[in-house]
């Protein structure tokens, strides 16, 4: 299931093509996109210039750019700016009109930022509608990292990207080689590729694209923001760092280093080096270019070319009872809302709708009106018929139905399970005491019971930490500072549906009382309390193992000078995922990384510590098999 908001990047906006640069008719045919030969230096985001043709194309204003033919195709990094006969036959022609029509008053234009195409109705997506379609190529971890990146849009922006119907102007989401798009809507079928190791960032990335964003750091003004360290760079992928000129596009407000259209500090570098340098120290330079989200610079840009986001309408909340049935008719984008108020006396609640027409959604959030990004269960499939379900504690729980396309005679069903008299829930549980930053083995806790825990703090901590992962079961997690924690009573609750549960509270000078409840038999479970000091050096990273062949670099995807000492790096993955952790060195005489150590435990917990002399370091972070995918927290520690 698709669902998309608009997206906005802080990019150039990309000049109106005043003619199409191919053919508005026919069938869609499948773009070649080769998988990247990692020994040119080139990537899933760019390719190489070696042994390619390279041609320049010239544009109106007499400025040119360099272009590499990828299969027919005329690309620049990851983008595509039309086929290689039609570019070389006509150049880029842009419509270079001085007064684009905008969105916004002359006051608001100069805080507007990004780099976006100018505006153009041959260039822009009518009312911001983009039709797509998914090639069966498609591999499933591209589709959820699409999804995610549909989702994402639509909570921001005023984009919506819709199944196709018989629309004449639509994009094609295929697999591929790498990532890329085409610039803009360029007339009829347009291909935008995923590989299913691009991620999430990328899919937000490639949708930009589609809606005519080019990078940030192709803007006129880099040079004041930025330096790219060309000695770094290899020759037959410096046509990647071209700037567009103001004739091709349009530069608004500050360059926006958070932009998801910005290149990392280590693209197309030579054994992952540096290419560019921050020239504002106040930039944390290791968040550029590794977001996943739209920035507030991306989605004023998008703004400026479709509008500012609609505001979300409210939602009328109906109270519905438990074991309740509710008949429902509801048309595309409409929301309806329910609250479900469940008691102590509940022990688990499902909620699911059957219809056999149409496509709704179903989302849950306790506490809150849940929405198409805000929900604490989702599941949205190809139809009407979705679930969730999960144990409960007392409060009241939101259920919103989103038509995702009409549908009629669909009903919402409640379903709850109470307690059982001897459910173990009130019980008194005796606290063992435990020492901080040591790990304790819990080897059997008897199904529907707890297990209670205490730990000491003090004002010289300023991090609480809980983490419950590996074993057998599943097993859920609270934490009450002063007094016992309960299910009902608590500062911190994780219940995941496996053993992995995390829960951090600020430090003070008290006791904090843990209590480990089994849903079901728990055997060989791990519980470890870390109290983290004010001036713990510590950095932690959050990412996510999307396939089993992705290999994530940390911290945030670069590598780093280090002078020598301790260092220690930590992994805690998710749902007992195998993810594997090493350490590289780079090796300044074979040009190559060095792998210098590994923790490659059976579980989702790996931990190297490592003296290292003078050099430069980075992590890898990869999957053991197919099954072990998922989010992670790294820890770095110098």
């Amino acid at each position: 299931m698709f669902k998309i908001n608009k997206l906005v990047t802080g990019a150039v906006i990309a000049v109106l093509v005043s003619y199409s640069t191919k053919g508005l008719a026919g069938e869609w045919i499948p773009i070649y996109s080769p998988e990247p030969n990692l020994d040119k230096g080139e990537s899933k985001y760019g390719y190489s210039s070696e042994g390619r043709d390279v041609f320049t194309i010239q544009n109106k204003d007499g400025s040119v750019l360099n272009v590499v033919d990828i299969g027919g195709y005329g690309y620049v990094g990851d983008m595509i700016l039309g086929d290689t006969a039609t570019l070389k036959q006509n150049g880029f022609q842009l419509n270079t009109s001085a007064t684009p029509h905008i969105h916004n008053d002359n006051s608001q234009f100069n805080s507007i930022q990004g780099a976006i195409r100018h505006t153009s109705s041959s260039y822009i997506w009518p009312n911001g509608v983009i039709p797509y379609v998914i090639d069966r190529s498609l591999g499933d971890q591209a589709r959820r990292d699409f999804q995610y990146a549909v989702e994402h849009w639509h909570a921001n922006t005023n984009i919506r990207l819709v199944p196709r119907t018989n629309q004449r102007d639509y994009v094609v989401v295929q697999n591929g080689g790498g990532c890329s798009s085409w610039i803009g809507r360029s007339g009829g079928a347009q291909t935008l590729t995923l590989a299913n190791n691009c991620g999430r960032g990328a899919a937000v990335h490639e949708i930009g694209h589609a809606v005519g964003l080019f990078h940030e750091q192709t803007r006129p003004d880099r040079d004041n923001y930025i330096r790219l360290i060309w000695r770094n760079i290899s020759s037959n992928m410096a046509y990647n760092f071209q700037r567009i000129g103001n004739h091709q596009g349009k530069s608004h407000g500050e360059y926006d280093y958070q932009s998801i259209m910005h290149y990392r500090i280590n693209a197309f570098g030579i054994g992952g080096r540096r290419t560019i340098e921050i020239l504002d120290r106040n930039v944390n330079e290791y968040n550029v270019g590794n977001g996943q989200r739209l920035s507030q610079g991306d989605i004023a840009a998008v703004a400026h070319l479709y509008g500012p986001q609609e505001p979300v309408k409210q939602c009328e909340v109906v109270a519905i009872e438990h074991n309740q049935s509710v008949s429902l008719a509801g048309t595309q984008g409409q929301s309806q809302c329910f609250k479900l108020s469940l008691t102590d006396s509940v022990k688990s609640y499902r909620v699911f709708t059957e219809g056999n027409n149409g496509d709704a959604d179903l989302f849950i959030h306790k506490g809150q009106i849940a929405t198409q990004s805000n929900y604490d269960c989702k599941s949205d499939g190809e139809n009407s018929n979705e679930s969730c379900s999960s144990q409960a504690t007392a409060g009241d729980y939101y259920i919103t139905v989103f038509a995702y396309s009409d549908f009629n005679n669909l009903t919402l069903n409640t379903v709850v399970e109470l307690k059982d008299d001897d459910d173990p829930i009130d019980d008194s549980c005796q606290a063992h005491a435990l020492t901080p930053n040591t790990m304790v083995t819990l080897k059997n806790i008897a199904a529907q019971t707890s297990m209670c825990f205490k730990v000491n703090a003090d004002d010289n901590h300023q991090l609480v930490e809980f983490n419950l992962a590996d074993g057998q079961g599943n097993a859920d997690l609270y934490v009450k500072k002063d007094t016992q924690a309960s299910l009902q009573n608590y500062d911190c609750m994780s219940a995941s549906a496996t053993n992995d549960e995390y829960c951090s509270l600020t430090a003070h000078s008290s006791t904090y009382f843990i209590r480990i409840f089994a849903n079901t038999t728990v055997t060989n479970t791990k519980l470890n309390v870390t109290l983290k000091g004010k001036n713990d050096d510590s950095e932690t990273y959050m990412g996510e193992i999307s396939t089993k062949d992705e290999v994530d670099i940390q911290p945030n995807g670069q590598w780093f000078e280090y002078q020598g000492g301790s260092l220690t790096g930590l992994l805690h993955g998710d749902n007992q995922a195998d993810l594997e952790l090493s350490l590289e060195v780079w090796n300044e005489s074979r040009q190559q990384w060095q792998l210098v150590k590994s923790s490659t435990e059976p579980q989702s917990v790996e931990k190297i510590e490592y003296q290292a002399p003078y050099g430069y370091y980075r992590f890898k972070i990869y999957s053991w098999d197919s099954q072990s995918t998922g989010q992670y927290q790294f820890t770095l520690k110098k």
